[in-house]
């Protein structure tokens, strides 16, 4: 039987650590978000595209978004070439 379900720890403001990546029972990484949060995922991804090549990866942790009990959290992007060698 899966663990019993743990409401993310947000903030009551909403203004930061929106985000709360974990594990789930089933071999998988979960992420909760508020709407902010989801926004502030979607900031970071867009600063990866327009930053590319130059930066390539955004550490979740360093945007002061996550809860403290969330897992860290990477977002790597790869460019067409780097796909090509896989």
């Amino acid at each position: 039987m899966g663990q019993e379900f743990r409401k993310p720890k947000f903030r009551s403001t909403f203004t930061s650590r929106d985000v709360e990546v974990r594990y789930n029972d089933k071999d998988g990484v979960d992420i909760f978000a508020t709407e902010h949060g989801l926004r502030r995922i979607i900031a970071v991804c867009e600063f990866l595209i327009k930053a590319s090549p130059d930066v390539q990866h955004q550490h979740l942790e360093s945007e002061g978004i996550l809860t403290r009990e969330s897992l860290k959290c990477c977002i790597r992007m790869f460019t067409e070439d780097e796909i090509k060698d896989f």
